[in-house]
């Protein structure tokens, strides 16, 4: 046979093999390292063989890194342009990272395609500039487990958990005064689990944002914010429910300690070990008709370095889709980010239920912005010990922490390359309804399909409200808190 016809039967073989050979795998053997935090290489490697059976030019591996160790080195790594093609950041780390990553192209996802597939708060959190930054595994908000065992001892109904921000005191110091025992970790900084998040969801939820809308000035220390800050330490100096010398709230309350803690998703898998009988519930509100929790979830991003960035973007994208990421959800019990998989089941009865609260929050959480979180972190919990062992006042306490958070705010801008951006921010006009129209003004945690299912009953009709105010929404991801649209009337 002639070496030209010899050739096309080789094609036709390697077609029927493998499906249609495409140019950029086909060429020379690719190597991609995948650096992650908190899953073992067993989560991954089945995503990872499927992938390079049908991409046997690539070679993917994966390196579970200890996460401090993985803070200290990334970031100078990466700079030195050593550092690997794919890893993970926290949704609050984006403003650290963004100069050292690849967007992904739109062949991989454009900015409509990404805000379909993922959840609202998702692409709140890795849309900046105008480009996607990063494809989310999970969608994890802050959420309140209970011990039902705890709450049946002091004579509360198990099957009702505190919905309101009085009932939560009320049911704390209930526990406390009646078994003994704490009643919810929360007040402190280092062993109440997620202590700064909490204050600042605890801030949202009565208003109050901890920065300007240009991010240069730190607002920590408003009225709104302070009272939050009494709100919270309260806990532990005025109503007695949880103390500084409490063992870590996670370990209290998985070991029966404490009744009540808030917490992301990561939780289940301890109480499920412990044989525990707890309950979740959406966090308490300081008004249930403007809810609002604090979302963390981790991102996948590439390198700006990585030689073939198109590649490792379509690898993530693959563990994106539906079939992997029930597979990381089952693995994992974080909540998916995708929308489609809103009711995904998991074979454990227990596991349904306790998931539920934390996907039915994903259309109302968010997180605010931070240049990096470990320092805001730091100063958010100098102010918290401030109040709880130096004698301070919730605003003299915030006062210094507004100031050194507002430094932190203009050294970043002054290095940052180019404008971060969390909202696309239009200028705020007089806006004027018509007759069979309403004026609506956004809140915490809002998007258009939550808007839709509150006027229409139907949240499919988001498009609606989206037409009506086109000149004024730059994309439909992105509204932001006291943005006013007009609502045509059903």
């Amino acid at each position: 046979m002639r070496p030209f016809f010899k050739n096309l039967q080789f094609a036709a073989t390697l077609i029927l093999l493998f499906g249609t050979i495409q140019p950029c795998f086909a060429q020379e053997k690719i190597k991609l390292i995948y650096q992650r935090i908190w899953e073992s290489e067993e989560v991954f490697e089945p995503m990872i063989q499927a992938y390079e059976r049908e991409h046997p030019n690539v070679d993917i591996e994966y390196h579970q890194i200890p996460y401090q160790q993985y803070k200290n080195t990334l970031k100078p790594a990466l700079e030195a342009g050593v550092g690997p093609d794919m890893f993970e950041i926290h949704s609050s780390w984006l403003p650290h990272y963004i100069s050292e990553l690849a967007h992904i192209p739109g062949t991989v996802y454009t900015i409509g395609e990404y805000s379909s597939d993922f959840h609202d708060l998702v692409a709140r959190s890795f849309i900046s500039r105008g480009k996607i930054w990063a494809i989310a595994l999970d969608a994890n908000t802050l959420a309140l487990f209970y011990n039902k065992d705890i709450f049946e001892e002091a004579g509360l109904n198990p099957n009702y958990p505190p919905r309101s921000w009085d009932e939560l005191v009320e049911y704390s110091v209930t526990i406390k005064k009646k078994t003994g025992k704490w009643g919810a970790a929360i007040g402190t900084a280092y062993n109440t689990p997620q202590d700064h998040n909490i204050l600042e969801m605890f801030a949202v939820q009565r208003g109050a944002y901890p920065v300007s809308d240009n991010l240069t000035k730190s607002l920590v220390n408003m009225q709104e914010f302070v009272k939050a800050m009494q709100f919270y330490t309260d806990f532990v100096l005025k109503h007695g429910v949880w103390s500084p010398s409490a063992p870590p709230g996670d370990a209290a309350f998985v070991n029966g300690d404490v009744g009540m803690v808030i917490n992301g998703s990561w939780l289940i898998n301890s109480v499920l070990s412990a044989n525990m009988n707890a309950g979740t519930a959406n966090v308490p509100q300081y008004d249930p008709s403007q809810p609002y929790t604090h979302a963390t979830f981790w991102g996948e991003v590439v390198s700006a370095d990585c030689k073939r960035p198109e590649i490792a973007w379509d690898f993530l994208k693959f563990c994106a889709n539906r079939r992997n990421m029930t597979h990381f959800f089952q693995q994992t019990k974080r909540p998916p980010s995708r929308r489609d998989l809103l009711s995904v089941t998991a074979e454990n009865p227990q596991v349904r239920v306790l998931i539920a609260p934390f996907i039915n929050q994903a259309v109302y959480a968010g997180q605010q912005f931070k240049p990096w979180e470990d320092d805001w972190r730091s100063s958010q919990l100098d102010a918290i010990e401030a109040v709880i062992h130096g004698g301070k006042s919730p605003q003299e306490a915030l006062d210094i922490a507004s100031e050194k958070e507002t430094v932190m705010l203009l050294d970043y801008k002054s290095k940052s390359k180019s404008e971060f951006t969390v909202t696309k921010i239009v200028e705020r006009e007089k806006v004027t309804a018509g007759d069979n129209e309403d004026l609506y003004t956004v809140i915490p945690g809002d998007n258009l399909r939550r808007i839709a299912l509150l006027y229409y009953e139907d949240e499919n009709k988001w498009q609606k409200i989206y037409e009506r105010n086109v000149d004024r929404i730059i994309d439909p991801a992105y509204i932001y808190n006291g943005q006013v649209l007009i609502i045509p009337k059903n």
